[in-house]
């Protein structure tokens, strides 16, 4: 298994490409003017958001578009834009941060930290409120559940802002009683992400 960790930069391409399976492309050179696009104004969302927009001839995104419109989205690309560029952007981001995570608790990497006990969702995540795909901040999964949550950098909802990061249960130890099946944390099922992680029925799950 390679357990190679990116440059920050090295992750736009795979993220464009990862997010580009949700997008249709009417003609062949549409593709590659929008991905030029997201490479040249990755860390600039001012910019990003305007390139995206100058680029858009010949694509459309019908999950991006359909989530929009459920909430009174009046058209236009500027929302889409933005939803776009934020998509393209945490999916970097998570590339970038997944494989330092899968590098310090997968149990065949030779980088292996013994003392993470746990992978934490949305550590970073504001209050206790749930982020937008129903996770409240600071969900423990177990290492094999964590494993098989960081195996695709998003959920299906177009704006999944999910994080994972290692954590050590040696930091503070989990509510007494707080462990519960995994489902329990989503109010709906969003995509590859869950399903995978679903597969294991329960998996230590807490809050802190």
């Amino acid at each position: 298994m390679n357990f190679d960790i990116p440059d920050y930069g090295q992750t736009s391409g795979p993220a464009f490409d990862w997010v580009a399976r949700e997008l249709e492309f009417s003609n062949d050179t549409a593709r590659p003017v929008l991905k030029a696009a997201f490479l040249q104004h990755r860390n600039d969302p001012r910019k990003l958001f305007k390139t995206l927009d100058d680029a858009w001839a010949g694509v459309s995104w019908p999950s991006g578009e359909a989530f929009l419109r459920a909430q009174d989205w009046p058209g236009g690309n500027g929302d889409l834009m933005k939803l776009l560029g934020m998509r393209f952007v945490r999916v970097a981001h998570r590339m970038y941060r997944d494989a330092q995570v899968r590098d310090l608790i997968h149990p065949q990497s030779p980088n292996r930290n013994a003392r993470y006990t746990h992978v934490c969702i949305n550590r970073d995540h504001f209050d206790g409120e749930r982020n937008v795909c129903g996770i409240q901040r600071g969900a423990l999964l177990s290492i094999e559940a964590g494993l098989l949550f960081i195996r695709e950098p998003a959920h299906q909802r177009p704006d999944c802002d999910c994080t994972a990061d290692p954590y050590s249960a040696s930091r503070r130890l989990p509510a007494e009683g707080a462990s519960q099946p995994l489902r329990a944390l989503y109010d709906q099922a969003s995509g590859p992400a869950f399903d995978w992680v679903a597969r294991v029925q329960t998996v230590g799950v807490s809050q802190f």
